[in-house]
């Protein structure tokens, strides 16, 4: 039922207009048109496979327009699904994983994202995809979890170039958490990398002995708050983040010791780091309105909520009800 109003409500906003939406609408129509009429890409891209995708479409419908508003609400209906299986899976809980791809589907921050950013969506919905898959493969020790993660990994990786940062950083936050015997060792570890990350951008932000490359230039300010009034989307998204980050660190620390919890501690504490060096970061620029890596990054802060929000009401369900249901409210408030 969840899938078919996301996808109801999609089709609304997207086939109101009979041209193709966002800033780079006719940047999708010209690829795809190129590619089916002379096999090769009018723009050489090293992140192709959307294109294929949605050139297939496009053969099928007749339609280079109605294609990408097609295949941008299919990669969304994936998406959400993804979400679903992944909170489902380090929860226990299938309502909670409801509650992950409502979040994901009801989110006004998704609207940026079926009609801007479509290979970023399907990127980020084969890496999620990819990530449960890699769980199953832990878990079971079957040779086909492992072949599916790393076929969606690589999909996702020939999807949208912030695969390519967003994958290898969060590797390497897997790799130490899942090394972390101890909880003290935990707390040790995930205070050293925060102080690490944000000392690394404070220096870059005030430094004046060399000038910046003009890209990490626009990337770093001088300390401010994250959220800010003129940002013209995420404050709903980025306050929930500043008042469950810190929640869920303590109450996954207080849980270390289940041994049922190890892909609830690995995927929660990965997403809280990365939202604590990136997408909270003072000396970072989250001005969403402009085009650089930490503006498109941010962009994401809903699938964040999405997987943060679910984990804070599964822990507080076994120590304090009464957060759960503060969380859940504020959820239906802010989505």
């Amino acid at each position: 039922m969840l899938l078919i109003f996301v996808a109801i409500r999609d089709a609304s906003y997207l086939f109101s207009y009979p041209v193709a939406v966002g800033a780079d609408g006719y940047y999708y129509v010209l690829q795809i048109n190129e590619l089916l009429k002379n096999h090769h890409l009018y723009y050489p891209s090293n992140t192709p496979i959307v294109f294929g995708i949605l050139a297939a479409l496009t053969f099928v419908t007749k339609n280079a327009v109605v294609a990408i508003k097609l295949g941008s609400i299919a990669f969304n209906l994936c998406l959400c699904s993804a979400f679903f299986v992944l909170v489902s899976a380090i929860t226990r809980r299938r309502w909670l994983g409801v509650l992950g791809a409502c979040i994901v589907g009801l989110s006004g921050m998704h609207l940026y994202m079926i009609a801007e950013f479509i290979k970023n969506l399907a990127g980020i919905a084969f890496c999620v995809l990819g990530a449960w898959c890699a769980i199953r493969a832990f878990e079971s020790y079957r040779a086909r979890w492992f072949a599916a993660s790393i076929f969606l990994l690589a999909c996702a990786t020939l999807s949208h170039a912030s695969i390519w940062i967003i994958a290898p950083v969060t590797s390497v936050f897997v790799l130490i958490i899942r090394d972390l015997k101890s909880k003290k060792r935990a707390m040790l570890v995930a205070a050293l990398m925060v102080c690490l990350g944000l000392m690394g951008s404070a220096l870059l932000a005030y430094q004046e002995v060399f000038p910046l490359p003009a890209w990490l230039a626009t990337e770093v300010t001088h300390i401010r708050f994250p959220i800010t009034l003129r940002n013209p989307v995420g404050k709903a998204e980025a306050f929930m983040l500043l008042l469950t980050v810190p929640l869920v660190i303590f109450l996954t620390l207080r849980h270390w010791n289940e041994a049922s919890n190890q892909p609830f501690r690995i995927v929660v504490l990965t997403v809280s780091l990365w939202t604590l060096l990136i997408t909270l970061n003072p000396f970072l620029n989250h001005d969403v309105t402009q085009l650089g890596i930490v503006g498109r990054l941010d962009h994401l802060m809903y699938l964040q909520v999405a997987i943060l929000v679910p984990a804070v009401i599964y822990l507080a369900l076994g120590a304090n009800k009464k957060v759960a249901i503060i969380y859940s409210v504020l959820t239906i408030f802010l989505s």
